[in-house]
């Protein structure tokens, strides 16, 4: 602190200076006074004084300006809290000093006409006095307003008791009362109207009350709890507020609270009597597992403590509760479940819960914490019945996201700062899951962008000068503060080990950009953990039942190929390291003869336009898998296949043939080339697009539906045409499989009486690890099965499946023996056998 002062005579000029004034854990900036003026001569007096003052919303400057002439004291004091809502204000007074006939002072103060600015809310100060004389203050008619809304104050304050100070609130906000006073740690709020009485101020056992106060939509911690009617009065020799309030809810309820605050002491002792009351206040209290807390409890239960630290104890029920998890993004219910409370612990027990859609499970658990500070719970969740467990879209993650549900158990333990997430489960219908494998980001709007400097990562610092000017206790006192003011995000470590089952639909993006994908269902022993570093480690072996693989190349060939049974995908730790092992089948009809004429005279072909599969063969690294390609003829006799491989007979051949087949659904043959051929590529090469694009498009209309339009013509005139639709789906979550081929075809190759073709398999998995399943199907018959007259044949039946390594395993059967279930799942082994056994059409 830095004082000057010089006094001459009467006359006087004094200057202070305080950069920093420690009041508590407060800081008080830049206070200065400066006053000069003659002591003799009233006429030429004047006082100056500022200063910036701590508050929990900003700081808020503060500067009064005061003027002595003849006798009266002219000032204003104005303020403006530095933050983005108007807090603000200006007050100004006259004030008349003089001497009554007794020599007693005798002050009058004018209040002008003023205004305040509250949360962007202009409040007008109506003119008034007051004035103190003989141990008397008489307040006349000192009102504020804004609207309809006013406080106004009038009476009298001395040592007469019937002199009374009235006190007149109309719809005014609690919330802009607590933050006036600055109390931080209790969060009231609501429309108040009522009056307040106070008299015998002056004696020492001062009678202030209220016998009726009414709050219009009274909120606790912004959870509304009713309008309340609230009856208090002061007790002196406890120094407290005693207090009542009768809550009606708008569910037509009452609850009750009566107890005390201690003014002195900043605690508070109130006892509940709740019938359905909101839950939602309980939400800063159980904010570290909780992202949300809604319901109804009824009740008695005691909050008591100061309100920096409060504590609560008694029996509830949770007539309803949901809550929302925030590392799952999953919103759990439970009914008329009870919920014991003790000092410092919440506890549940044998709770039922309900997921969105009504699946179940057990909650046992507890809550521990010091007066609602440094919360410790264990959370355990068993007998979970295709429980929804993991509920994130590409926004929440876009790595790994989905919708999966769960039959086992899960644990949850934690602290401040990081929780602990196991699970042991085997997946559910209706599950669905996407991993992105490419690092390439999706543009999403995000709500919130935290922007940071590398720098400082915790923050700007907080002082605006020169860390080493500043006295070492404000050094301190600044870091203290910036301490407690980061808020550390919540780290998680999840360890998830499971069954994977045919009832979760995955998809496995490798390039984001062309649309690579695998959509697939399969079965597998897995193990997932992460952390919030975004380290991720997967173990286990993952195959595939049935699926897609969306094949693009250069944006222009997009192609849907059929991932065959028993592909796999073996992952031992590092997910971008996974290895895949998978064939996936392009089906299409090409003409042999483009290939070599000779097939045209070949006595063994009914003809040569025949069905061909390209497949796909991938091994390596899932992310930069090895491709390999092949070529298939299921209706060809071992002869002409041999003479095809004779033909393409090189890597560089088959390949040609492959980008040929999926480009224009032709062979290609370069020694043939002629005007036509490149007009009839030049056909086929627009068709193929065309196809290709219109199937990426309705691909994106439907999750449940996968879209192949493709259409041709090997003429190049458009004169015979081929048109196919091949659609599959996943439905009844994800156990009634559909895959179908419909089309028509108006060529020259087309001897049969019908020009449709209508190809599909229907599956309905009876259990839900697919081991067991009802298949129906019907096959367009190709004209090179002549032995067979009919134009389609269809079948029924029952599949079995069954994986095993040796026989004995085979005949064992697959149920587990109770202590293997109860044992965390091992990893799957890298290679196994698959056996099937299906009925005859």
């Amino acid at each position: 602190i830095t004082v000057n002062a010089v006094i001459d005579g009467d006359k006087y000029n004094v200057n202070l200076a305080a950069p920093y004034l420690l009041q508590g854990n407060k800081i008080i900036e830049q206070t200065s006074l400066s006053a000069h003026g003659d002591i003799a001569d009233d006429r030429d007096n004047t006082l100056s004084f500022s200063t910036i003052f701590p508050h929990k919303q900003g700081k808020i400057p503060i500067s009064l300006n005061a003027l002595v002439k003849d006798g009266i004291v002219k000032s204003a004091l104005r303020w403006k809290m530095k933050r983005a809502q108007d807090y603000s204000g200006e007050l100004n007074l006259q004030a008349t000093l003089r001497r009554d006939e007794n020599r007693q002072m005798d002050y009058t103060v004018n209040i002008e006409p003023s205004h305040v600015t509250f949360n962007d809310t202009v409040w007008n100060i109506d003119p008034s006095v007051v004035r103190i004389a003989g141990g008397t203050v008489a307040v006349d008619n000192l009102r504020g307003s804004n609207g309809k809304q006013y406080v106004h104050i009038n009476g009298k304050v001395s040592r007469q008791p019937e002199d009374v100070l009235e006190l007149d609130l109309k719809d005014i906000s609690l919330d802009y009362v607590f933050e006036t006073l600055n109390i931080n740690n209790v969060d009231f709020g609501g429309q108040a109207t009522g009056h307040f009485y106070a008299s015998d101020l002056l004696n020492g056992a001062p009678q202030i009350y209220t016998p009726g106060l009414h709050v219009n939509n009274l909120t606790y911690n912004d959870a509304l709890m009713g309008d309340a009617d609230i009856t208090s009065r002061w007790l002196t020799d406890e120094k407290a507020v005693a207090l009542r309030a009768d809550i009606l809810q708008d569910n037509g309820l009452k609850s009750i609270v009566d107890g005390a605050i201690y003014v002195t002491r900043d605690s508070l002792a109130l006892d509940f009597e709740a019938q359905r009351a909101n839950l939602a206040f309980m939400k800063p209290f159980m904010a570290a597992f909780a992202g949300d807390i809604q319901g109804a409890a009824s009740g008695k239960a005691t909050l008591y403590g100061t309100f920096k630290d409060i504590n609560l104890k008694g029996d509830v029920v949770a007539d309803t509760l949901n809550f929302l998890l925030a590392f799952t993004n999953v919103r759990y219910a439970c009914r008329n479940e009870k919920i014991h409370i003790e000092p410092g612990l919440i506890e549940f027990g044998d709770i039922t819960i309900f997921d969105r859609n009504g699946n179940t499970a057990r909650l046992d658990g507890w809550l521990k914490h010091d007066n609602f500070h440094e919360p410790v719970f264990n959370f355990g969740v068993t007998q979970a019945r295709g429980l929804l467990c993991y509920d994130t879209n590409e926004r929440f993650n876009n790595v790994w996201y989905g919708e999966v549900y769960g039959n086992g158990s899960a644990f949850v333990t934690g602290s401040p700062g990081i929780v602990d997430v196991k699970v042991n489960m085997e997946t559910a219908p209706g599950s669905k899951f996407t991993f992105v494998l490419s690092d390439a980001a999706t543009a999403t709007e995000y709500k919130f962008i935290t922007y940071r400097s590398k720098r400082y990562p915790q923050g700007l610092p907080v002082a605006a000068q020169p860390t080493d000017t500043l006295p070492e206790a404000v050094r301190k006192h600044l870091a203290r503060a910036q301490t407690q003011n980061v808020v550390k995000p919540t780290a998680f470590n999840i360890d998830l080990q499971g069954d994977i089952t045919p009832d979760v639909a995955l998809r496995i993006v490798m390039d984001q950009t062309s649309g690579d994908q695998i959509k697939a269902t399969g079965s597998g022993n897995m193990r997932l953990t992460y952390n919030s570093n975004d380290e991720m480690e997967i173990y286990g072996k993952y195959t595939l039942e049935r699926g897609h693989y969306n094949f693009t190349l250069q944006d222009i060939i997009i192609k849907d190929f059929i991932i065959r049974d028993g592909s796999s995908i073996t992952f031992r730790g590092d997910p971008y390291a996974a290895a895949i092992d998978l064939q996936a089948v392009y089906a299409t009809n090409a003409n042999l003869r483009d290939l070599d004429e000779s097939f045209s005279t070949d006595v063994d072909l009914q003809r040569t336009n025949v069905p061909v599969h390209a497949v796909l063969i991938a091994k390596g690294l899932m992310s930069q898998p090895d491709i390999d390609f092949d070529l298939e003829f299921p209706t060809l006799n071992s002869d002409a296949v041999r003479k095809v491989h004779s033909i393409v007979s090189t890597e560089e051949m088959m390949n040609q043939q492959i980008i040929y087949l999926l480009a224009i659904n032709r062979f290609y043959t370069p020694d043939y080339v002629d005007a036509t051929r490149n007009n009839n590529e030049f056909t086929n090469v627009a068709s193929s697009t065309i196809s290709s694009q219109l199937s990426s498009m309705l691909g994106k209309m439907s999750e449940n539906w996968t879209i192949s339009p493709n259409f041709r013509s090997a003429k190049g005139d458009f004169s015979d045409v081929e048109v196919e639709l091949a659609l599959s789906s996943q439905l009844l979550n994800n156990r009634l499989l559909f895959n179908g081929n419909f089309g028509y075809r108006d060529n020259t190759y087309n001897t049969r009486n019908s020009n449709f073709i209508g190809d599909f398999d229907i599956e309905y998995l009876l259990n839900s690890r697919g081991t067991l399943r009802l298949k129906a199907y019907n096959r367009f018959n190709d004209q090179n099965y002549y032995l067979r007259n009919a134009l389609t044949t269809q079948g029924v039946g029952i599949v079995w499946k069954h994986d095993f390594d040796n026989l004995r395993q085979l005949f064992k059967g697959s149920r587990k023996s109770k202590q293997e279930e109860a044992q965390p799942n091992p990893v799957e082994p890298a290679d196994s056998t698959t056996t099937t056994t299906t009925t005859a059409p």
